[in-house]
């Protein structure tokens, strides 16, 4: 910076060397490939900040919870609904990016073996708002366990647990004791192995 100062008698000049310091903070963003599914579920993460040297992922409910990598890959072994945290920083100071509820994980999917048991299964209307049905198709007499899971995996209604018969069968469900959000239809056996889950969203 450079000052000058004069009047009738003369001038004056004051110099400044290196007197102001410009400096840019850093921003902090992150996508994620995918933002919900069956666990284990694995989410490729990729940071969106500007002007960044170091970074610290903090994945509530992701394995490893804490990374210190630009773009990390972290897996979620559990149902659940979790936030995502990304700390960006450069010598300046540091920016926070937090997302609420960012990654949902839904119960475990059903094998290729059990997909035989439980066939051509249909949750509609989805959305739904006050009823759902369930359609399916069984080969022989097989006593089920159908159940609706919040996104916890926490059952929240039982829809029934009985022997059905061979065939198509459906199954309706009034939706008025639920709130609205995402739940998972699931079908298991009478030993509590999964068959079926599908994904129904009650919208009012």
């Amino acid at each position: 910076v450079e000052l000058i100062v004069s009047n009738d008698a003369g001038s004056d000049t004051l110099y400044r060397t290196e007197y102001i310091e410009a400096f840019i903070l850093p921003t902090s963003d992150f996508e994620a490939d995918i933002t919900e599914g069956p666990a284990p579920l694995t989410v490729n993460f990729n940071q969106l900040s500007q002007f960044g040297e170091s970074y610290i992922w903090f994945h509530t409910g992701g394995s490893p919870p804490v990374v210190n990598s630009p773009n990390p890959t972290i897996t979620y072994n559990n149902p659940g609904t979790f936030n995502v945290t990304l700390t960006t920083t450069n010598p300046f100071g540091q920016a926070v990016e937090l997302k609420p509820n960012y990654i949902t994980v839904g119960p475990p999917v059903a094998t290729e073996d059990a997909d035989k048991i439980v066939e051509d299964v249909q949750v509609f209307p989805n959305p739904a708002s006050n009823f759902f049905s369930v359609d399916f198709f069984i080969q022989e007499r097989i006593r089920l366990d159908v159940h609706i899971a919040d996104v916890t995996g926490k059952v929240v209604k039982q829809i029934i647990h009985d022997s059905l018969r061979p065939g198509n069968n459906r199954i309706s469900f009034n939706t008025e004791p639920l709130a609205s959000g995402t739940y998972f239809v699931i079908i298991r056996d009478e030993n509590q192995n999964l068959i079926k889950n599908e994904k129904i969203i009650i919208a009012r």
